[in-house]
C-alpha cells in the first residue's frame, strides 16, 4: 500500500477549466472530457505507484500507463479482477472519450443529453473514486490517518 506521505494524485485542485457544461455541445463535451482525463489517469502519481511497489512493465515487458499499474497494484493486494475492472472502468472511460476526438474529424452540435451524460459520468467518477479511497484506507499504516475531505465533513450526502 502507499506509505502514509505518498499521495495517489499529485493535486486534488480542480483545474479553473473544469466545470459543468454551459453549452451543451459536443466541443465543450469533449473539452470537459480532455479536463477530467487530465485530473483523473495523468493525474495518477507515479512515484506514489512506485512506492507502492505497483509494476511499471507486465508480464510480455510493455510499459504500463498509470491506469493499468494501479489495476496491477490493486490485482497484487488481493482485489478481485472483477472488481478492479469495476472500480476503474469510469476512470478508463473518462480516456477513452478523450482519445476519441484526437482520431475522428466531427461538426460542433449542439445536444442536451451532454449535460446528463455529464451528471452521470461525474457519478460514476465519484463512486470510483471513493471506492479506491476506502480500499486504501483499510490498511494498516494508513486506518488512523485523518481524512481531510471525509464524508462526515461535507455531510450525509456529497456529489462531486
Amino acid at each position: 500500500m502507499t506509505p502514509p506521505d505518498a499521495a495517489v494524485f499529485r493535486t486534488t485542485e480542480r483545474p479553473r477549466e473544469l466545470g459543468w457544461l454551459l453549452r451543451p455541445s459536443r466541443r465543450d463535451w469533449h473539452e470537459f472530457i480532455h479536463q477530467l482525463d487530465k485530473l483523473l489517469s495523468e493525474n495518477l502519481d507515479g512515484k506514489a505507484l512506485d512506492a507502492a511497489g505497483a509494476p511499471k512493465k507486465n508480464a510480455s515487458g510493455d510499459t504500463l500507463g498509470s491506469l493499468n499499474r494501479m489495476q496491477e497494484f490493486m490485482l497484487r493486494h488481493k482485489v478481485r479482477p472483477d472488481a478492479a475492472r469495476v472500480v476503474l472502468k469510469p476512470l478508463r472511460d473518462v480516456r477513452e472519450a478523450r482519445q476519441l476526438p484526437a482520431h475522428v474529424l466531427k461538426a460542433n452540435v449542439t445536444d442536451r443529453t451532454y449535460i446528463h451524460k455529464q451528471v452521470v459520468l461525474l457519478d460514476d467518477v465519484n463512486q470510483s473514486l471513493v471506492a479506491i479511497r476506502g480500499w486504501l484506507s483499510t490498511h494498516p499504516k494508513n486506518r488512523d490517518l485523518p481524512l481531510p475531505h471525509s464524508d462526515e465533513s461535507l455531510g450525509r450526502y456529497y456529489r462531486m
